[in-house]
């Protein structure tokens, strides 16, 4: 279990889980000094996709994670119930990383990054670029 997230309405906390070959992103209710049975999970993500770094948005209803859901790794949002814990419909793209040349692919998973701000999203990506140069 890893990168707990608390939502800011301190309802449910989302973080990423490894078992069985898979990593999957859940929600569970907060309740401080309490252990929540893993039966309660309730998950996010699909099993056969990677996953990482959960993030509440400010309207405590949204939630991003990063993921090679369309198989590239991107940014993802998915609306949750604040009553339940559960997605809303399916998950969304909210920002992709196709391009060749700027990519999260060539960072290390532990090391990916992804922070929001009431209007913002922040994300670590790497950038390649060459040139070929020819002499004569």
């Amino acid at each position: 279990m890893g990168r707990l997230r608390i939502s800011p309405d301190d309802r449910w906390v989302a973080f990423n889980d490894r078992a069985a070959g898979s990593m999957r992103i859940y929600v569970v209710p907060f309740r401080p000094g309490e252990t929540v049975a893993r039966d309660k999970w309730i998950a996010i993500t699909p099993e056969d996709t990677v996953v990482n770094a959960p993030l509440w948005a400010a309207n405590g209803v949204s939630l991003y994670y990063l993921s090679n859901l369309d198989g590239n790794f991107c940014v993802w949002h998915q609306t949750i119930d604040s009553a339940t814990g559960r997605p809303i419909g399916e998950p969304v793209p909210a920002w992709h990383f196709h391009d060749a040349r700027r990519s999260m692919s060539r960072i290390a998973l532990p090391t990916r990054g992804l922070a929001a701000s009431r209007d913002r999203l922040v994300v670590s990506v790497a950038e390649a670029a060459g040139n070929i140069w020819l002499a004569r």
